[in-house]
């Protein structure tokens, strides 16, 4: 009987180190899963990040461009006063490009050759000494978060009259 229960326990004692590896392999398994949650997770928060100002940028962008646009219609020969109105209304107009930088908008640059990605072109006009086909100003900016791109900016560009 004695050697029947040192059988078992033999095979009891070689069965441990099969154990202990098969409890490690789902450890590790189980801490690799882990790690990928949270890679998952940080991207979806970057996603959504995103996504959110995006959404944000999309509502407050054509109040900006109408604000812009007044500003630029601004009298450049008024009276003190009025100057000085103009003049508070211009670190408004600061502090508003401020806080779309801030949210991680960036204004698409309006020079040199169209990109189609970044551009849409409206229309083309002459500009004395500059190539065909360049930007020649910029109607709308366009803002990007990253490479994602919010809105395209509206460009003219040159087409010379022969």
């Amino acid at each position: 009987m004695e050697d029947h229960k040192d059988i078992s326990n033999d095979a009891a004692a070689e069965s441990v180190p099969h154990q202990c590896e098969s409890y490690l392999a789902q450890w590790k398994r189980a801490v690799a899963d882990y790690e990928n949650l949270q890679k998952d997770l940080l991207r979806e928060r970057s996603q959504m990040r995103v996504s959110s100002i995006y959404t944000a940028a999309a509502t407050f962008l054509p109040v900006y461009d109408n604000f812009l646009m007044a500003f630029a219609h601004a009298p450049s020969e008024s009276p003190e006063q009025v100057q000085q109105w103009i003049t508070g209304i211009e670190h408004i107009k600061n502090q508003f490009a401020a806080a779309l930088r801030e949210l991680g908008l960036e204004e698409i640059p309006c020079t040199g050759a169209v990109d189609t990605r970044l551009h849409e072109v409206i229309g083309s006009e002459p500009k004395e000494g500059a190539a065909e086909d360049t930007i020649a100003r910029c109607v709308q900016p366009g803002y990007r978060i990253g490479e994602t791109v919010v809105r395209v900016a509206k460009v003219m560009v040159v087409k010379q009259t022969t």
